[in-house]
């Protein structure tokens, strides 16, 4: 992670310590000592970036690190930016007004002790809740056997964050999805965040969801472990290995069907059924793309059946999916909804359209979970979530 944005991290941590030596301790009077006591962090955290940077996995496999390094990030770096940008536009306002106020210095340090403030709210009470988000969804070609039937969608566990006391938190996740008693659990990706081992270390409580239907997200694939191409396909192999030793059914690229019972007036009984299509990772780059829809719906395609699809990413509903499947409802995740949210507005908005919630084209149906875990184990406004999605026939 710190490896492909190398050259930003080190910018965002050198600036501001640069602009503070050059604005406030560039008096000779200022001892030696000083200015070394004043860039001791910046080399700590340096050295510790570079330690990042060499990681062989996208992140350490001690998760420990990583989480060391953004408290790092938000305590220090963030804050110091914070402050600095604020002095800089209070500077560049005294210049061109010909004044001397401090108000740059002043909000900009009130700024930085909110921003430390928020970024420790965020990395543990932020982090820690999760909700139960109920939602109805009506289709006019949803059989009457289905009519009520109510799917948990969770997203995004990224299990390897859930060291230590955080384990807590996905024991709450999976209570959560037990106690809604849903009538199937799907799951749309990012298992892992690197390696199947974080499944094992959790696997007793991921098995409490036996029958889950699941796909693969960018980071359930060996792009994000380090190692020679074999290495990475083994990687892979694992992880597909461990999550049908948990009991869940894992869909790459393939369809199944579940039936239901009705009984008609006359008091005989027949089988309605829909369709679960599960396809691997539909990503822009640089995540993979390996959703192979001619394959996923091989077995369906023309048939009149009411679908579900599970894509990891939400962006291949408008590429692929609207136009290349049958598909009636699709589920995603991948965005985590921003991680954070404010007045509704999130910054996942910026880089994708259908980012969290639920959207429509036509006949389709998007549900785009915040997901339940992270890579970074920080969340504002926007907390772990479950959706409770009930399923509604149209009444003509």
């Amino acid at each position: 992670m710190i490896a492909r944005h190398i050259i930003l991290f080190v910018l965002l941590i050198t600036l501001p310590f640069l602009y503070i030596d050059y604005r406030f301790m560039k008096s000779r009077r200022k001892r030696i000592a000083v200015k070394l006591l004043w860039w001791m962090p910046w080399l700590m955290m340096m050295v510790y970036t570079a330690a990042m940077a060499a990681s062989h996995d996208f992140v350490p496999l001690n998760h420990t690190y990583t989480e060391v390094y953004m408290l790092l990030l938000g305590v220090v770096a963030a804050p110091l930016l914070v402050f600095s940008t604020c002095s800089l536009l209070g500077w560049a306002h005294n210049r061109y007004h010909h004044t001397r106020q401090q108000w740059g210095e002043r909000i900009g340090a009130v700024l930085a002790a909110a921003t430390a403030a928020t970024f420790i709210y965020g990395f543990t009470i932020g982090f820690n809740q999760v909700t139960v988000r109920h939602a109805d969804l009506t289709f006019n070609n949803l059989p009457d056997a289905f009519d009520g039937y109510r799917i948990a969608h969770v997203s995004d566990l990224h299990v390897g964050t859930y060291g230590g006391w955080r384990k807590e938190v996905l024991a709450a996740v999976i209570d959560s999805l037990k106690q809604e008693q849903p009538d199937i659990i799907c799951f749309t990706g990012d298992l892992q965040n690197t390696r199947p081992h974080e499944v094992e270390k959790v696997s007793q409580l991921l098995r409490q969801l036996p029958g889950t239907y699941s796909v693969l997200g960018n980071h359930d694939h060996g792009e994000y472990a380090g190692g020679t191409n074999k290495e990475k396909q083994d990687v892979e192999q694992q992880l597909i290995a461990t999550q049908r030793r948990l009991g869940w059914n894992l869909l790459i690229n393939q369809a199944s069907i579940i039936t239901r019972q009705r009984t008609l007036n006359d008091g005989t009984t027949t089988a309605d059924s829909i369709a679960i299509v599960g396809t691997d990772n539909d990503g822009m780059p640089p995540f993979p793309s390996l959703a192979r829809y001619d394959k996923a719906m091989g077995s369906i395609a023309g048939k009149n059946i009411f679908t579900i699809m599970l894509q990891h990413d939400p962006s291949a509903w408008k590429r692929n999916i609207v136009d290349k499947t049958q598909a009636d409802l699709t589920l995603s995740g991948h965005t985590h909804g921003g991680q954070m949210q404010a007045l509704s507005l999130r910054p996942t908005m910026l880089t994708c359209h259908e980012d969290y919630g639920h959207y429509t084209a036509g006949k389709c149906q998007l549900m785009v979970s915040a997901g339940a875990g992270a890579l970074v184990p920080f969340r504002i406004g926007m907390a772990n979530e479950i959706t409770i999605i009930t399923l509604h026939t149209a009444k003509h």
